[in-house]
């Protein structure tokens, strides 16, 4: 499934920004038959993931899930 600018910023809670500037950093999109960007939605999930596994804040929450998990 091609995804626009707006339907992917939607489909993982992000800015079109933010779409925007994973294009610039590498994200692969294509144009579709009307002329406007898309990107296929498996490459968009394995971005959005990437980049939040990455994140320290998502780090530092899952940790703390897993402790609490722990101890209940």
């Amino acid at each position: 499934m091609w995804l626009t600018y707006r339907q992917a910023a939607a489909r993982v809670d992000r800015s079109r920004r933010t779409i925007r500037r994973w294009r610039l950093n590498g994200m692969p999109m294509t144009y579709d038959a009307h002329g406007r960007r898309v990107v296929a939605e498996e490459v968009l999930l394995a971005w959005y993931r990437a980049r939040l596994i990455a994140d320290p804040i998502h780090q530092a929450r899952m940790k703390a899930r897993q402790k609490q998990e722990m101890g209940t």
